[in-house]
């Protein structure tokens, strides 16, 4: 399925070195458990967004590790634009 991730910064200046990954967390059992299935950054900007197409199964989205994470901003929407929820992680 495709996914959406629309990320936001509030200070209109991107995210300031701060990524997200996506790990794939389906079971333990899952060979390639605690893969990073894809990573990315707003580079610029107070908004942009990244396409994702995941198979199905569980994820963990963590976010953080700029030097301004309290401007991030993001939602996780499937290709309908229905929101997702994730287990989120925020790093400083």
């Amino acid at each position: 399925m495709i996914y959406r991730l629309n990320m936001y910064d509030s200070g209109g200046d991107g995210w300031q070195s701060a990524v997200y990954e996506l790990q794939n967390s389906s079971s333990l059992a899952e060979s390639n458990e605690g893969v990073v299935i894809m990573s990315g950054t707003l580079d610029s900007g107070s908004e942009g967004f990244d396409w994702l197409c995941l198979a199905d199964g569980c994820y963990e989205l963590t976010v953080g590790g700029g030097s301004a994470d309290s401007e991030i901003g993001f939602e996780f929407l499937d290709e309908v634009r229905i929101l997702n929820y994730v287990v989120l992680s925020l790093e400083s």
